[in-house]
């Protein structure tokens, strides 16, 4: 289960109220998918892991996917760096293919992508 601050761990509690059940007590806490997936393979256990993470667990042979809707929509995220300060070369290029894979998933929803130099507006 994601740790409590965790915005998805809010968005999952809600799904269990919301169909008047109550939220697990006897949970494991990790914002690890990979500690997921460690639990779920050494003991009977379920857990809450992004679809293309499921995916490849599946593709190794680890998991098996429990097919029901958990409908859970998470508010968008972004990367901030410091204004006039160089980034290593391995954070340009994973900022590259996030900015790629954004764009392609903005296109698919229709929505206007990111860009570069974009700033955010103060809140007044």
């Amino acid at each position: 289960m994601p740790p409590p601050w965790a915005t998805s761990r809010v968005k999952l509690h809600q799904m269990f109220y919301r169909h008047r059940l109550d939220p697990p007590t006897d949970v494991v806490e990790t914002a690890s998918f990979l500690n997921t997936l460690a639990l779920v393979r050494q003991r009977p256990a379920i857990g809450f892991l992004a679809q293309s993470v499921a995916r490849y667990g599946v593709q190794e042979g680890w998991v098996s996917i429990i097919p029901i809707q958990v409908p859970i929509d998470l508010p968008p995220v972004g990367i901030i760096t410091m204004r006039d300060r160089s980034i290593a070369p391995t954070t340009g290029r994973l900022l590259e293919a996030l900015r790629a894979t954004t764009a392609e998933d903005a296109g698919d929803l229709g929505v206007r992508p990111w860009r570069q130099g974009a700033r955010a507006r103060a809140a007044s």
